[in-house]
């Protein structure tokens, strides 16, 4: 799948790219929206289960990545607690956060066998991503 992406990637001429505040987060229906980067950690659960969701609104593979220095998360007074446990819970599913975070049902997933499962339930995925990072940069 992440070579699909890639060759796509690849064929595309231009691209479209859009910095945003965590405003965007809320509301807006983009339904293109390929990656979301986040670099630090949003304030609250329900702002990165918003943010998060922008990718892939259209059932199309999509990737949502978040960047941050552990000691920073874990100290800031302006991070609440949800997102700090789910920061340091290694073994949380993210599917199963958010779903959790947007309507407390907790599905997970194992219990969608159809999706591309999280990084946290496939820990090979980030390899994978990362080889295909560095294969764009050297070419």
């Amino acid at each position: 799948m992440f070579q699909y992406v890639y060759r796509l990637g690849k064929q595309r001429q231009s691209y479209y790219s859009m910095v945003a505040t965590k405003a965007f987060g809320l509301g807006i229906d983009y339904p293109e929206m390929r990656l979301v980067i986040h670099y630090g950690s949003p304030s609250t659960s329900m702002d990165f289960a918003q943010e998060t969701g922008r990718a892939g609104r259209d059932d199309k593979f999509s990737i949502a990545a978040m960047f941050y220095r552990k000691h920073e998360v874990t100290t800031s007074a302006y991070i609440d607690v949800r997102m700090k446990n789910f920061v340091e819970d290694k073994s949380m599913c993210v599917r199963s956060f958010l779903a959790s975070e947007m309507d407390g049902q907790c599905s997970g997933c194992d219990f969608m066998p159809d999706y591309v499962v999280c990084f946290r339930c496939n820990p090979g995925l980030l390899d994978e991503i990362k080889i295909l990072i560095m294969k764009s940069w050297s070419e």
